[in-house]
Formats: C-alpha cells, sequence, structure tokens
C-alpha cells in the first residue's frame, strides 16, 4: 500500500475480503454481502516508555467512505481497533470482538440495536458495553456542532 500525500510504501496486513486498490486505498468489504476484510499495522506499537514508564498518547488521522447497497438502510460500520492480536480469527462480521482481553475500538456505526441510534460513534474498552456513545458529528472552523450522516457514502476524515 502506498500513502497517497507522500509516496512512502506502509506495510500492513490484509485478510478476509481486504485488498488494495491499483492507486493505492484500501478496500475492506467488496459487493459480497456478510464479508468483510482487516487491515492491521503488522508491528507493536509502544505505549509506555520502557525506562521511566510514562504513557505515550495516540494520534491518528484517516479517511473512509460507508457505501451502502441501500443508502436509507446503511450498511455495517467501520471500527479502528488496538489490540494485542494481528487478525481477528473466526469473526462474524457483524459481531464485536470479545475474544480479546485488552482491546480498545472506536466505532462509526450505524447498527442502531443496543445502542443510541443509527447513525453514532462509540467507545469501547474491553467490553461490547460502549464507554460512549454519541451521534456522529463534526464542529466547524467557527465552532458550530454539524450532523454528519455515515450512510451517505461520502469520504469521512477522521
Amino acid at each position: 500500500m502506498v500513502d497517497l500525500a507522500s509516496g512512502v510504501g506502509i506495510n500492513i496486513n490484509l485478510n478476509g475480503v481486504a485488498h488494495i486498490w491499483n492507486d493505492g486505498i484500501p478496500r475492506l468489504t467488496n459487493k459480497t454481502s456478510h464479508f468483510v476484510g482487516h487491515a492491521f499495522y503488522p508491528s507493536p506499537l509502544r505505549f509506555k516508555n520502557s525506562i521511566d514508564g510514562t504513557a505515550f498518547s495516540l494520534s491518528t488521522s484517516f479517511a473512509f467512505a460507508i457505501v451502502p447497497k441501500y443508502l436509507k438502510l446503511g450498511g455495517h460500520g467501520l471500527a479502528f481497533m488496538i489490540s494485542l492480536m494481528k487478525e481477528l480469527k473466526g469473526e462474524l462480521p457483524r459481531t464485536s470482538p470479545t475474544m480479546f482481553s485488552l482491546w480498545n475500538l472506536t466505532q462509526f456505526d450505524q447498527d442502531f440495536e443496543f445502542d443510541i441510534n443509527d447513525n453514532h460513534v462509540k467507545i469501547n474498552i474491553n467490553d461490547l458495553k460502549s464507554n460512549a456513545s454519541v451521534t456522529v458529528a463534526y464542529y466547524t472552523d467557527t465552532s458550530s456542532k454539524e450532523d454528519l450522516n455515515l450512510k451517505g457514502g461520502k469520504m469521512i476524515r477522521v
């Protein structure tokens, strides 16, 4: 995979139906129902200084689009996960990673079952029960809060 901004190669592990388009963009699903893919960074991230034990913070940015077959019905969602594991073995498309003992999941979700609505972002830490969940929105340059629709099929940068 290639970082389109810098042209530098990026090493990721893909599984399921995930693949890289010719332009270097990863695609984690295809038009087949109930099949998904995953992309994992293969090297461990260090979150603690080994000398004095201080914790590091993590900041990341990525863009994604959820393009459902039927706009009004939506689709699955997208999750950004930090875990001890490099892959999800035996995961079904609409389930969460329950087999992990230590994980952090930020999920952009269109499924309203057990959630606040069908257009939300949530944080889960080591549990299927969300630690925090809010309707998807963003703030403009003038600090005005604007709603954002995950079902719209448009590119979203987080």
